[in-house]
């Protein structure tokens, strides 16, 4: 975010504003997740809304191929969707969770239930068309 603490504070105001009228304000950018508590906390600002999670390590080249990627499709997606990058390196609990065993791995979930998963690194196209399948299995 920002690094003006009185725009994060605005910020943070305006988006408690909106929760009470029950409007949720998507992260205009990917999350990075490196612990429990900011994924908890993740999980309760986004309940009901999708969530793909790019599951990475800042030693895999297949991932440094992916991270555009998934950043080009968080651009587009943004407002459908949250996009989180967990380094498994960082929160290797969160990946044994998920059953994650190599990198870069992909899954998109809605609370508990996951939608779509990728293990390896999806060109474009690929992705696009993964992502539009959550969001159809998510409304239906």
């Amino acid at each position: 975010m920002s690094d003006d603490p009185d725009l994060e504070r605005i910020r943070e105001e305006k988006a408690k504003e909106l929760e009470n009228l029950g409007i949720t304000i998507m992260p205009n950018e990917i999350v990075h997740i490196s612990n429990k508590n900011e994924w908890e906390e993740l999980q309760t600002n986004y309940k009901g809304i999708p969530i793909a999670i790019d599951f990475s390590a800042t030693w895999c080249m297949p991932c440094k191929f992916f991270a555009p990627i998934f950043e080009k499709i968080q651009q587009e997606y943004g407002s459908e969707m949250v996009f989180v990058h967990v380094d498994i390196d960082e929160f290797r609990e969160l990946a044994n969770g998920f059953g994650i065993t190599g990198v870069p791995t992909t899954s998109i979930i809605l609370g508990e239930r996951e939608l779509e998963r990728q293990v390896g690194a999806a060109p474009e196209p690929m992705f696009r068309e993964m992502v539009q399948r959550a969001l159809d299995k998510a409304k239906g």
